[in-house]
């Protein structure tokens, strides 16, 4: 048995595909195939039931998945311990928190430790918590719908992570300057459908439509990935999008006043700003998590 075929069994689980499982891990579907063939062969017991909607784990190929798991994760953890990455923090957040809160953290904590360098993989918010799970990263930045947060807690307790909430946050709509928008008292969603709708990409995926169902991310004209095309199209266009409402602390195009965040009276979603992290933190780790937090609670306080 080799690691890598612990890790096709997660990778089909997760799936629920040969197929698809073979494409992300850029393999053929024979080859897939026959690699777990041979496995099955080698513990004498069936993995997978091969079903119309595509294949299952066996009760036994359950049992045998989550020890692939805990295996997986202890390599992964092992890895990311090594004394020659032992000065370089990998940490999954969103684009908003990136770039509107953690730059400030990184500024401040090289400050204190010059030594010490920190990797941000960007990623949608649904994503960061993934990434902890699957020890890709040791901490996570991010927040959650409140609307999910069951489901939320439910995965934080199940894969034995430890997490805190950092601030409480809503959407807004964010016009240009010159939006007759900008004059009214009181905004309802549908003053927004006279602008030009765009989107954020990942809020088409399957994962996010239950909660970003505002007609802006159901019937968007453009959509970008990166949030400061999104913004320029703003300023340029005359359009209007939803984001979240902490992006208007330090943001460029916001303090230079070209972009004006709008609360929407009837659609003002509420998600909470969380960290996350499994394990035990050592020094550089906790200071990096003290000085998130110290920059939150100073958005709590000019708020």
């Amino acid at each position: 048995m080799r690691i890598e075929q612990l890790e096709y069994l997660i990778e089909i689980e997760t799936c629920g595909s040969l197929l698809k499982a073979a494409e992300n891990m850029y393999m053929t579907h024979s080859a897939l195939s026959i690699a777990v063939n041979k496995l099955e062969k080698e513990l004498d017991a069936q993995l997978f039931e091969r079903t119309n909607k595509g294949v299952v784990p066996t009760e036994y190929g359950k049992q045998v998945i989550e020890s692939a798991k805990k295996i997986i994760s202890e390599i992964n953890y092992i890895k990311a311990e090594a004394p020659k990455k032992s000065n370089i923090l990998h940490i999954a957040s969103i684009a908003t928190i990136s770039n509107n809160i953690l730059l400030d953290v990184i500024v401040n904590l090289k400050k204190e430790r010059p030594q010490y360098n920190i990797s941000i993989d960007e990623v949608p918010p649904s994503d960061v918590l993934k990434k902890v799970i699957e020890s890709k990263v040791k901490i996570g930045i991010s927040f959650y719908e409140k609307d999910k947060e069951e489901n939320f807690l439910k995965m934080i307790e199940e894969n034995s992570l430890y997490w805190e909430p950092l601030y409480y946050d809503y959407l807004c709509a964010y016009v240009a300057k010159n939006n007759p928008l900008v004059n009214k008292k009181i905004v309802y969603e549908k003053d927004l459908r006279e602008y030009i709708p765009v989107s954020i990409n990942h809020r088409q995926r399957n994962d996010s439509k239950k909660y970003y169902n505002s007609f802006i991310d159901n019937e968007f004209i453009f959509s970008f990935t990166n949030q400061e095309s999104i913004k320029k199209f703003i300023v340029e266009q005359n359009a209007v999008a939803y984001l979240p409402q902490i992006l208007s602390y330090n943001d460029f195009y916001v303090k230079s006043g070209n972009i004006v965040p709008l609360d929407v009276i009837d659609n003002r979603q509420e998600i909470i700003h969380y960290a996350v992290f499994s394990g035990n933190l050592n020094i550089n780790e906790q200071s990096f998590l003290k000085k998130v937090k110290e920059t939150y609670d100073n958005l709590k306080s000019d708020s």
